[in-house]
Formats: C-alpha cells, sequence, structure tokens
C-alpha cells in the first residue's frame, strides 16, 4: 500500500478540502464544524480519503495533537486527522492498518477528544464531552460494527 504525497503539501490538503463534500463524508465534515463552534476549539477534519459514514471500523485516538492543527492557526499541521499526516502517530497508523491488511474504505480514525487546544493535557471535562461526542459520531456510522480505542 502506497503513502499518498504528503499533507505537508498546499496541494494535498486543498485536494482533500475540495473532497468534504462528497456524500460519504459530508456528514462527518458537518459533525465537525459543529463541535468546532460548540466548542470553540481547532477541530481537525476527517480525512475523505476513509469510509466517512461507510466505515466499518472506527479507530479512536485520545486527542489531536499540533500536527492536526492547520496552518491557518501558524502550525505545520494539515487541519485533517489522518494517517498520512507527516508525524509518528500517522505513520505508525498507516503501517499499521497497511499490515494488518485493513482496507481504508472500511476505517474511519477520530479521537475521544476531538479538539486541541493547544496542550496534550485532558481534563475531566473534556474527558466527558468527549465520550458524549463519540456517541454522536457513533449514530453517523451504520455500518460500524468495531471500535478500535
Amino acid at each position: 500500500m502506497n503513502k499518498p504525497r504528503s499533507m505537508r503539501s498546499p496541494d494535498v490538503r486543498a485536494a482533500r478540502r475540495a473532497m468534504l463534500d462528497l456524500p460519504h463524508i459530508k456528514p462527518l465534515s458537518d459533525f465537525a464544524a459543529d463541535l468546532r463552534v460548540r466548542y470553540g476549539v481547532e477541530v481537525p477534519e476527517f480525512d475523505p480519503l476513509d469510509g466517512g459514514i461507510n466505515a466499518r471500523i472506527l479507530f479512536l485516538f485520545e486527542k489531536p495533537g499540533p500536527m492536526t492543527s492547520d496552518l491557518k492557526a501558524g502550525r505545520v499541521g494539515s487541519g485533517f486527522i489522518s494517517r498520512d499526516n507527516d508525524d509518528p502517530s500517522a505513520e505508525a497508523t498507516f503501517n499499521f492498518m497497511a499490515d494488518a491488511g485493513i482496507p481504508r474504505e472500511d476505517t474511519v480514525t477520530w479521537n475521544v477528544v476531538p479538539g486541541w487546544n493547544g496542550t496534550r493535557k485532558i481534563t475531566g471535562t473534556e474527558l466527558r464531552q468527549g465520550v458524549a461526542e463519540a456517541r454522536n459520531l457513533l449514530a453517523l456510522l451504520p455500518r460500524a460494527r468495531t471500535v478500535v480505542t
């Protein structure tokens, strides 16, 4: 499985942003946009190269890091939660899924705590809100049968 071009590339990010209205990803893009408004934190976009609402497996990570932060915020990240990001966690995720033979279209990735607020520290409030939002996310994934934490 070859990794797509680097998410550091403005062209790659623009191409992914252009896909956010595709039917399999639009409900998830709307979900992320709603979280941004309600919580006032930087919430990455779902990767439209993944399965979106058609995913059978939700990979649920902890919290976005600075590499998912959008460049418009003055950081180096892509603005997406993606196995194609340029960081060790994304690389490990990409390699794990490739080695395990998990088709990309069967997966969607997200974080229990969906927003980046400038720190890796997780408060109790963030965790409670994140768990509630993970339940809301699952309601958007009718084919999901597995959650991997």
